[in-house]
């Protein structure tokens, strides 16, 4: 088990590679130092102590540290949250590349929904204490559990529903097939990126086709 905290926490009297070494019982251990500071692009700063390294240079040598000992679980804490953009952007593809190399169990907390949909395998989304649900991206947005994920995961058009009969949803008067739908179902979502606005009626295969007024 290992931990890579929001603040890095890298000691300051130590270098680079001291840093990353830390975790290690020999001080011959210099391979594993080398080999994970070339993974992440960071050898070249081994002798660097920490006031001498960006944010995003300091984030590598954290994540390095944590993964001298080759933990079967590593906890990321917010890894992210304090770098700018770009680093943030980069360092989300390096982090999704190791994970994939090692095949290290990443437990990664983070408030960002970009972040947790880029790099979760599987998601738990927590409010408030309680955990709402637990599932994968696609399983997540297509159906959220109540409307605390939907807004969360910044859905729009989330409408409540007054009434389901035969995968019929009754909202705000008015009708809408929706196949998943059963008696539990409190709202539904209607993705922007599928609707189709149209001036004359048209044949389609959606079974949903509304009359606006202007």
């Amino acid at each position: 088990f290992a931990v890579v905290y929001q603040d890095y926490a890298l000691f300051p009297h130590m270098t680079a590679a001291q840093n990353i070494g830390y975790g290690l019982r020999s001080t011959r251990d210099g391979g594993r130092i080398e080999q994970l500071a070339c993974d992440l692009g960071i050898e070249e700063l081994l002798e660097r102590y920490p006031e001498k390294l960006s944010g995003g240079e300091q984030q590598r040598v954290a994540l390095a540290r944590a993964l001298t000992t080759e933990p079967q679980l590593l906890l990321l804490d917010e890894p992210l949250s304090a770098l700018d953009l770009n680093t943030r952007r980069q360092l989300r593809k390096e982090l999704k590349r190791i994970h994939t190399q090692t095949g290290t169990m990443f437990l990664h907390i983070t408030h960002d929904t970009e972040e947790a949909m880029s790099l979760g395998d599987r998601i738990g989304v927590m409010l408030d204490g309680r955990m709402h649900q637990v599932g994968t991206p696609e399983e997540l947005f297509r159906t959220p559990s109540d409307r605390e994920v939907a807004d969360f995961l910044g859905m729009r058009n989330v409408i409540a529903v007054s009434e389901v009969r035969d995968g019929v949803c009754t909202a705000d008067g008015v009708q809408i097939h929706a196949a998943a739908a059963d008696e539990s179902t409190s709202y539904i979502w209607i993705k922007p990126e599928e609707v189709v606005l149209s001036r004359e009626p048209f044949d389609s295969s959606a079974r949903n086709q509304l009359r606006a007024n202007s």
